[in-house]
């Protein structure tokens, strides 16, 4: 076989070497970014299927109740994915819906994984109070030091930690400051 022959070869073994790990590239790319939308998808809907029956509920009208149910009755479900939906008929005690996979057994695995993320649980902190202003006096630094010890270094940039070093404040050391130190902070 002559050296013509076999660069040829070589040059083409390598052309579809390099085609085929496109391609695999390509794919799980697509993949990825298919999990990502259905997730996201399943989600919102989700969510926008709870916030419904939450403002119909409370806006008290057992007509748009009833008219609500009977829509959500005619939703039709895709092979793989179903939005399971229970509702109580106390007002505001629905729990959070969630998609739901079928026992489906030619689902690929990382499908299954998907849609049946961690339930989103979501806390209701009208009517409580919160102090969300920091104190302007020493108190401050002791937060501070609590924030910085707890926190991993990269949490604030290295401008921000030369600033809490000049005044004791450093990741991994008591923050002690002498009687004169309190004074000024």
């Amino acid at each position: 076989m002559s050296l013509r022959i076999r660069l040829a070869l070589l040059i083409t073994l390598l052309f579809i070497a390099v085609l085929c790990a496109g391609s695999i590239y390509a794919i799980n790319s697509a993949r990825k970014t298919i999990t990502e939308e259905i997730q996201s998808a399943a989600l919102l809907t989700s969510n926008m299927i709870a916030a419904s029956v939450s403002a119909i509920k409370r806006s008290g009208d057992p007509g748009l109740y009833q008219d609500l149910l009977t829509e959500l009755g005619r939703l039709e479900t895709t092979r793989h994915l179903q939005i399971i939906i229970s509702l109580d008929t106390d007002i505001g005690s629905a729990p959070p819906l969630q998609p739901a996979l079928p026992i489906d057994a030619d689902a690929p695995r990382w499908f299954v994984d998907l849609v049946k993320p961690p339930v989103m649980e979501f806390i209701n902190g009208s009517g409580k109070v919160f102090n969300t202003i920091h104190a302007n006096t020493y108190p401050f630094y002791e937060e501070l030091d609590e924030v910085i010890q707890h926190e991993p270094v990269s949490f604030i940039d290295p401008e921000l930690r030369g600033l809490a070093a000049s005044v004791g404040i450093e990741k991994g050391r008591p923050f002690a400051p002498d009687e004169r130190m309190r004074a000024i902070l």
